[in-house]
């Protein structure tokens, strides 16, 4: 048992030092794994930057598409602040109307 373990442990240290990966059981030399973490580490951030820019290309139409939409929501604000205006003039007018007629009711004596 005490050779099994001294064995198994000199292997451990073999393949370790030898650049062979534990997980995969596959060798590689320790500058080609470096190679290709550098590699991978690239193919990742470049995937990150290529969303980024789609995200941004996107964001920017969401953008375009909302700014339209304010200014269409301004025009109709506008709008409707002018037809207020002219109901709330056209409600004072037969406001003066309706107290000019009261007045006349009042002043005739039955």
């Amino acid at each position: 048992m005490i050779v099994e373990k001294t064995v198994k442990g000199k292997i451990a240290e073999d393949v370790a030092s030898a650049g062979e990966t534990a997980h995969t059981g596959t060798y590689m030399p320790t500058e080609g794994r470096n190679r290709h973490m550098v590699e991978s580490s690239f193919s990742v951030i470049e995937k990150k930057i290529s969303d980024l820019a789609g995200m941004v290309v996107a964001l920017k139409k969401e953008k375009a598409a909302l700014a339209a939409q304010l200014e269409k929501k301004e025009a109709e604000v506008k709008d409707l602040t002018r037809k207020v205006a002219e109901l709330t003039e056209e409600r004072n007018e037969i406001r003066d109307k309706v107290e000019t007629i009261l007045a006349r009711i009042e002043s005739i004596e039955l």
